[in-house]
């Protein structure tokens, strides 16, 4: 039995060309099960795990803590929407919460 899925819809994709839609994991994954209450994302850097989760916390209505300065001289229109090709379903109702990203932390304790 698992407590919530990610059911992830290619075929609904604006673009496919750039990024996130262009991660080979948005495309060759149907789905992933949550068996468990903690749950680790694991890869390499650029492989989507920050923005999967991203994805999945907008997608649940979580806050988003994020830098009110953007990192990047370029701004890609694209790299927030991945939530909205996603369809999430939880076993035991409404999740809540926050997400912090390793940035935002890193900014933080920068900050400190």
């Amino acid at each position: 039995m698992h407590i919530g899925r990610v059911t992830f819809l290619p075929e609904t994709y604006p673009r496919t060309d750039c990024y996130p839609f262009n991660v080979s994991l948005f495309h060759h994954t149907d789905k992933i099960e949550f068996h468990s209450p903690v749950t680790f994302f694991v890869g390499e850097n650029g492989s989507g795990k920050t923005t999967l989760l991203e994805a999945i916390a907008h997608r649940c209505g979580i806050h988003i803590w994020e830098n009110a300065i953007p990192e990047r001289l370029l701004d890609n229109p694209f790299e927030n929407m991945l939530y909205q090709y996603l369809k999430v379903t939880w076993n035991h109702g409404h999740v809540g919460g926050a997400f912090f990203s390793g940035e935002t932390f890193r900014d933080f304790a920068r900050n400190l």
